[in-house]
């Protein structure tokens, strides 16, 4: 799992560099897992631990810039896809960063309809759960193992 971290941490690098040429990028956490059925590669058996991975770690928004709203654990141990089921079905966008659901320092997300009377607690409940998280916009992103604030 050393790597995987090293991966996510580490902005430039000639080793990060011949990992993304040979497998691909996935998203910026992470290379592409290599499905091939010959050979056996030291990071193909690295990326067999990504699942592992990202189950135990959270991410510091920073600038929200390189996370996922919905599907990055941006808040504590849970991604808000999971926390909010129903809300990620009628987001308009499942991949959208945090950046682009910010307005002047307010959280604004998009969804593809308006709400039913019966989902308006949901999206109080993702507003008051998202109050919380500040981003700043000279920061970058950081990793953090588990749960840890810091």
């Amino acid at each position: 799992m050393k790597w995987l971290w090293r991966y996510g941490q580490t902005e430039v690098g000639f080793w990060k560099d011949v990992i993304k040429a040979k497998y691909g990028i996935q998203d910026h956490w992470c290379p592409k897992e290599s499905n091939e059925p010959h050979g056996v590669g030291v990071w193909k058996h690295i990326s067999s631990f990504q699942d592992d991975f990202f189950w135990e770690v959270s991410f510091k928004a920073g600038n929200g810039l390189k996370i996922r709203f919905w599907q990055d654990k941006l808040l504590g141990n849970s991604m808000l896809k999971d926390s909010f089921p129903f809300l990620f079905q009628i987001a308009s966008n499942k991949e959208a960063i945090i950046a682009q659901y910010r307005d002047n320092n307010f959280w604004a997300p998009i969804f593809r309809r308006n709400f039913q009377d019966w989902e308006i607690n949901d999206i109080f409940s993702l507003l008051e759960t998202l109050e919380s998280t500040t981003l700043v916009v000279e920061d970058q992103y950081r990793i953090l193992w588990g749960n840890s604030k810091e």
